[in-house]
């Protein structure tokens, strides 16, 4: 995806960030450095960093997941929203997809 900067690579999978979550990240350290220092800059943008990385494992709880099923993703993006994976392909066994009804 354009606009975003390849941060590492983990299990296969492609880290990158989105230039609007760094924009982000610049936003809440002036906004916090203007009203509390330095300090509070610092603190506030490590939360924010921090807080990313817990979503981002969780959706590493997905990446895993779908591989067991036989479903790659390449590449995991960090933008303002959040972490988001694409998926390639689908599961091969058709009970292992999320809207499969057993017995209908």
């Amino acid at each position: 995806m354009s606009w975003s900067i390849n941060i590492g690579s983990v299990a296969a999978t492609i880290v990158k960030v989105h230039v609007t979550f760094l924009l982000l990240l610049a936003w809440i350290f002036g906004v916090e450095y203007i009203s509390g220092g330095p300090q509070e800059a610092l603190n506030s943008l490590l939360f924010v960093v921090l807080l990313f990385l817990c979503v981002l494992l969780h959706e590493f709880g997905h990446i895993l997941t779908a591989r067991r099923f036989g479903v790659r993703t390449p590449d995991a993006l960090g933008t303002v929203v959040g972490p988001q994976r694409r998926p390639t392909g689908a599961p091969k066994r058709p009970w292992h997809r999320p809207n499969f009804r057993r017995g209908r």
